[in-house]
């Protein structure tokens, strides 16, 4: 597929948090659509098989990420009771 013209212009602010289904159903409606998708700053570019691999990958980290959150923070608070039981046992 070679788009013919455009350029849609995503900026990224901070680091928001996007479920990989929303990622990749915008990709595919664009795609749909007959638009690529092309990440400048990443050098990913869809409309060819390797940026479309490696959107995929990136989404499979980005859930990945997301779903160690829940664990890290248990441990973070586990430690923190931790600390202050022997805080209060010094």
């Amino acid at each position: 597929m070679t788009p013919a013209f455009g350029l849609i212009p995503w900026p990224v602010r901070g680091h928001r948090i996007r479920p990989k289904a929303t990622a990749e159903g915008s990709a595919a409606r664009l795609e749909d659509d007959g638009v690529a998708l092309v990440l400048l700053v990443q050098a990913i570019d869809t409309s060819a098989a390797i940026g479309r691999m490696f959107f995929q990958i990136l989404g499979a980290l980005a859930e990945f990420e997301h779903a160690l959150m829940p664990e890290r923070t248990m441990d973070g608070l586990a430690a923190a009771v931790a600390q202050l039981a022997d805080a209060l046992t010094a």
